[in-house]
């Protein structure tokens, strides 16, 4: 690709952040993600008779003449031509990051590769072109120091957002009571940092190759008022010559890791845009996790920053992310999910469990009771059936079933669909999506919650609680079926006439019909993914949500996708519409291009939009540096229709194109640095699959639906 946008890179725990900004010529630097980014000058190019062109950012020389962008799932590279020196550039940064290896993940660096190059013409005139790398990172703030084969930047960095205690939302202000003082290193793998005299030829080019680190070692996170939280790369490295070291000694491991990582994209037959989709929504999805440990009681927590929002793990928006887990790292979840458990009163879940550097709790002004119960109890079960890990729920019974009869009392009516406590987190949307009682979107995702703890239920047999879930699923699927349906769709909400409706917001009573009660939605089958996935029973009318799916798209649809509503156009969710496309996959409707759609909007939004890396939101909200968009990585299962039970050792597969391949990531040998792969095709009629490494699946009855 070669467009040139907005892009940060880090790694997991988001201790060490680049963010580019070449269409601004702008380059920042953070040890704690883009919350303290600060700016540098970041001069990287060539010299030749003591003139100098580079990389756009900066505004200290002039830019190359040419310059085009390439990512992957670990890697940012630049290519440059200069014609005025006859040179080609091009600087390669690698981000180290390997499913359930938590040094290379966490470890604060990353590899740096320049090549330099004589331009290809036609024909070679003979000559050799002498002259100098460029490589400047500066800051008047910061202190610059050469010591041996080091170059050191110190300072410190100040937190851009701040906790507003009146509404709960986050400002964008200096907060100088958050500094983190932090070390940067460089410094050259093979020859001193400062060496970088050239001379190329045709036959002849220039390579150089750097480390560069970062170390903070203040406590980072106060959780609970009192416990100091640190990186945890605080816990594998003393210091920040330590994390050099390792990077060097443990290269050529670590960059086969990197290959092995990145082949999970390449090895599948998805297109080259939605690989960069993907590959782009990692990113930006790396730079708000916060892997952290406590030095006096060596506990670690795992929570993911919900970007510019600031919040702490918003279930809610991990219910999306969540994909990455389940594909890659599931005890990365669980961790979160233990997070939720304990911070979890007044029998629902809380929407956050804090925000920027501290953890203490909801910090989010209006709770959501109805719909995250249901987002911890889907996760949690499809977290038991992927992993056979049932540890965390049994341990969690009584505080699940609680979380479950909460939802059955949240029904006043007695028709199945709760009717109070009914706000859930389109935040931006009109009143009949966001607050309208009585929701199909949260009737369905009440229904599949207590689906799966009857199983849950079962398992543990409390034969009274799983009758009771059943008794109430039927009572949902009977309201639903007599009174959502509309001809080729279900309706936002049954009840139309809003009286005295709290805008959680404002807190003004709405009154009157709400705009929009039957239109068109996107958010319908939401609830269903995870039962999907994991070969669960639906007792719904499956042929209905499919047509509601597709007839949602036709009345919803965009330039970059579909809005909440056929009547409210004021937003769309870019990881919603992702999440709607899955649920179709999985029933049969091939969505897969519309990510095409989506990709073109980051596009836009990086290079001469609004910026912000991966943006969720078209319309007039703003949710960006958003991980939400890592939901995108499903799409290798969804394409497959894969449905697992590791319980009950069944892998199911219904793929909506031929021919497919798709690497099964979820069953990877990460130490041997192997993972299955699957191909479709057509033959006789029939689709046919043809396994590679089909050894890591034994034991599983494999079935094509």
């Amino acid at each position: 690709m070669s467009l040139l946008y907005e892009i940060s890179i880090s790694k997991l725990s988001g201790g060490i952040t680049f963010h580019f900004k070449p269409n601004k010529k702008e380059f920042f630097v953070s040890p704690v993600g883009v919350l303290c980014d600060e700016l540098f000058s970041l001069n990287l190019g060539v010299e030749v008779n003591r003139k100098r062109q580079i990389l756009p950012f900066s505004n200290d020389y002039e830019t190359f003449d040419y310059v085009e962008q390439e990512i992957t799932l670990t890697t940012l590279k630049y290519k440059a031509k200069s014609y005025k020196f006859g040179l080609d550039f091009e600087v390669l940064f690698k981000a180290p990051f390997y499913p359930k290896d938590i040094i290379t993940s966490v470890a604060p660096f990353f590899y740096i590769e320049i090549k330099v190059k004589k331009m290809q013409f036609k024909y070679d005139d003979g000559k050799k072109i002498k002259g100098r790398l460029v490589f400047e990172l500066k800051n008047k703030n910061f202190t610059v120091s050469k010591i041996n084969n080091f170059r050191i930047i110190k300072g410190y960095y100040t937190a851009k957002f701040k906790v507003n205690k009146e509404t709960g939302l986050m400002d964008l202000v200096e907060d100088k009571s958050k500094k983190f003082y932090a070390e940067l290193m460089i410094t050259g793998i093979s020859e001193d940092v400062e060496k970088t005299e050239f001379e190329v030829s045709k036959d002849k080019e220039f390579k150089k190759e750097f480390v560069v680190a970062m170390y903070c070692s203040q406590a980072v996170v106060k959780k609970d008022y009192k416990e100091d939280f640190y990186f945890l790369y605080n816990k594998y490295f003393d210091n920040i010559k330590d994390v050099i070291n390792f990077a060097i000694k443990n290269k050529s491991k670590i960059e086969k890791k990197i290959e092995v990582f990145n082949s999970i994209l390449t090895k599948s037959s998805l297109s080259k845009s939605k690989q960069d989709f993907i590959s782009y929504s990692f990113h930006s999805y790396i730079i708000n996790t916060r892997w952290l440990y406590n030095k006096q009681t060596n506990k670690d927590i795992f929570t993911v920053i919900e970007g510019n929002c600031g919040y702490h793990s918003t279930v809610d928006v991990e219910y999306n992310v969540a994909l990455f887990y389940f594909l890659l790292w599931p005890e990365l979840l669980k961790k979160e999910m233990e997070l939720w458990i304990e911070y979890t009163k007044d029998r629902h879940v809380p929407h956050d469990v804090g925000a920027l550097f501290e953890i203490n709790g909801q910090i989010y002004p209006h709770n959501m009771e109805v719909e995250e119960n249901c987002n911890l109890i889907l996760l949690a079960y499809n977290y038991w059936r992927w992993t056979e890990d049932f540890s965390f729920i049994s341990k969690n019974y009584q505080k699940f079933k609680t979380l479950a009869e909460f939802l059955i009392n949240c029904d006043k009516n007695k028709n199945g669909l709760p009717d109070t406590l009914t706000a859930n987190t389109v935040d931006d949307g009109s009143a009949a999506i966001q607050f309208s009682k009585e929701q199909i979107y949260l009737g369905i995702k009440t229904f599949a919650a207590l689906t799966a703890m009857s199983v849950i239920a079962k398992e543990l047999k409390d034969w009274g609680f799983v009758n009771g879930c059943k008794d109430v699923t039927k009572k949902i699927k009977r309201t639903i079926d007599k009174k959502a349906w509309r001809k080729d769709h279900y309706i936002v909400c049954l009840d139309k006439v809003a009286k005295n409706l709290v805008d959680v917001w404002s807190g003004k009573k709405i009154n009157g019909v709400l705009e929009g009660w039957d239109a068109y939605s996107i958010y319908t089958a939401n609830g269903l993914l995870y039962l999907l996935l994991s070969d669960t029973k639906l007792g719904l009318n499956l042929s209905r949500i499919k047509k509601d799916i597709i007839n949602s798209k036709l009345h919803n649809i965009t330039e970059y996708g579909c809005t909440h509503s056929s009547k409210d156009k004021s937003n769309l969710w870019i990881s919603q519409n992702i999440w709607q496309d899955f649920v179709g996959m999985y029933l049969g409707v091939d969505f897969s291009e519309n990510m095409e759609r989506y990709w073109q909007f980051e596009l836009f939004e990086n290079s001469q939009g609004r910026g912000g890396c991966f943006v969720d939101t078209y319309g007039w909200n703003f949710l960006h540096y958003y991980p939400r968009g890592i939901t995108s990585i499903g799409i290798l299962y969804a394409l497959g229709g894969v449905r697992i039970d590791c319980v009950k050792k069944v892998l199911k597969f219904s793929p909506v194109k031929l021919p497919l391949r798709i690497p099964l990531i979820s069953f990877a040998d990460w130490q041997k640095g192997g993972f299955p792969v699957v191909e479709f095709f057509y033959r006789n009629g029939k689709i046919k699959a043809n396994f590679i490494n089909k050894n890591l699946m034994k034991g599983y009855k494999i079935e094509i639906v």
